[in-house]
Parts: C-alpha cells; structure tokens; sequence
C-alpha cells in the first residue's frame, strides 16, 4: 500500500471519528430536553478543510506529478470520490440533529395543547357547575328558607318527613319502605319540592358525568353537600329515595351527611348512613 493510501485512509478514520465525538459531544451538553442546531459555520468550515487537507495529500503525497490545469477531472474524481461520504456523513448528522430538535419542539406542541385542553374544558366545568349551583342555592334561599314560626320552611318538611318514623319501624322491611315511600310523596308533591329535586339532580349529573378524575370529582362534590342544608339534604334524599338511579347518585358522591333518625324510616337511614 502506497503512502497516500495509507495517508487518506488514516485522514478519513480521523475525520469520521472527528464528527462522531462532535456530535456526542453536542448532545450531551446543556439540557437534555433543549437541543439547539449544530453551528452551520463550524459544520461548513469543516468541510472545507477537510477538502483541502485531501487535495494537498493527493498532490504532495501522490506518486505521478499532475498538472492541475491538464489533470482536473482525474483530480476532481479522486478527491470527490473520498470526500463524498465524509461530507455526506456530516450532511447526515445535520438533518438528524435538526431532525431531532423538530420532534422534540412537535412533543412539547402537542403537550401544551394537550394541558391547554384540560385548562379549558376544566374552566367551562367549573363555570356551569357554580352557575348550576348558584341557581340551586337561590331557590333554597327563596323557597326553602324562610323562617316561619321560628323553623325555615325544610325544617318544617323535614319534620313532616320522620313523623311517623317509629310507626314504620315496626313493620316488616318491605311494607316499612312501601308506606315510606307513600307518605314521602305525600308529603313533598309540590312543586317547589319537585324543583329542588331537579336542580340538585342536575348539578350532581353533572360532576358525575364528566371525565374528571376522581379526586377532582370528589372536592365538588363536597361542595355540593356543603351548599345544601341538612333539612333541605333530608327532603332531596328522601326524593330520591323513590328512584333508584338517584338515590345511588347521592349516595355513591356522599351527598347526604346529616343525623341519624332524619328519616322518614329506618331502611331508608340505613341506605344512606348504613347501620350504627
């Protein structure tokens, strides 16, 4: 093997151990998670030395003098065909770094959107959700309570509701819950009853059915039974005591947390409280 092969091929393992190490090197400075575009300056001066460094091997080193005039295309062919693919290989690592720091920025865009998407379909919840409730809690204040004979209008309900309690718990569970359910809708068949109960309801759908984790989903339902006052807690419970889709409602979200002997009979106590 001649001195210029042993001098290009030592020249080409050199420089492709060169730009190797350069782009290790770049990848790991700084944050891992900010990678900025290899230096187009460094990358191209480079190059050009490179070239050079091989047209003056081929002409110092090589074994036939050549005119440079009368010789280019042999020159051309030889210094083309070894530089080729050490530039091809630094063209390689540019498009990949820039290849790479596109992926990244396309990750973090759609990351942000992603955020962005739960920030305002968490904003537009919590907009219906307090303006929901706001509604609930203004009918109570209108309609249920106002004080009459020292006692607001759901205490009064609410009393009427665990009248005959004792009556009850002496029946047999089936008939217990048969004349509960009776006297419960003779008690509350009216309509602001009625519209308590279809406002509640429909705040409590509402944290139910949406895509909320359940934590999240917990902390407003809280809300919702902080709003409620316990006499006004005890009528919607026993509402919806008669429904068997509603009634798991309040109790799958704790809705109802009020005293024991509320009721309007002890099976209905037991489903929301369970036994002492």
């Amino acid at each position: 093997m001649s001195l210029l092969e042993k001098s290009l091929i030592v020249l080409l393992i050199f420089t492709t151990v060169l730009a190797f190490y350069f782009f290790t090197k770049s990848r790991r400075s700084g944050d891992a998670d900010e990678l900025s575009p290899l230096d187009s300056g460094l990358i191209s001066w480079f190059a050009l030395l490179f070239v050079f460094v091989i047209f003056c091997a081929f002409i110092y080193f090589g074994e036939n003098k050549y005119i440079v005039p009368e010789n280019i295309g042999q020159i051309g062919d030889f210094i083309g065909g070894l530089t080729n693919p050490v530039l091809s290989f630094l063209a390689l690592l540019v498009l990949l770094r820039t290849t790479s720091i596109q992926t990244r920025e396309a990750r973090k865009t759609t990351a942000f959107l992603e955020k962005q998407q739960i920030i305002l379909e968490k904003e537009k919840f919590e907009s219906t959700f307090f303006q929901l409730l706001a509604q609930l809690e203004t009918y109570c204040e209108t309609h249920f309570r106002p004080v009459v004979d020292k006692v607001t209008v759901a205490q009064k309900l609410s009393r009427e509701l665990r009248s005959k309690c004792a009556e009850f718990n002496e029946l047999e569970v089936d008939e217990q819950i048969s004349k509960a359910k009776l006297h419960i809708k003779e008690v509350t068949a009216t309509t602001e009853c009625a519209m308590l109960y279809h406002k509640a309801i429909r705040v409590i759908r509402l944290v139910d059915r949406s895509d909320f984790p359940i934590g999240f989903k917990k902390s407003y339902a809280s809300i919702i039974r902080d709003t409620i006052y316990p006499s006004e807690c005890i009528i919607l419970a026993s509402i919806c005591y008669r429904s068997g889709t509603q009634r798991e409602l309040l109790r799958e979200w704790g809705i109802v947390d009020v005293n024991r002997t509320s009721f309007a009979c002890a099976e209905i106590e037991y489903f929301y409280l369970g036994k002492p």
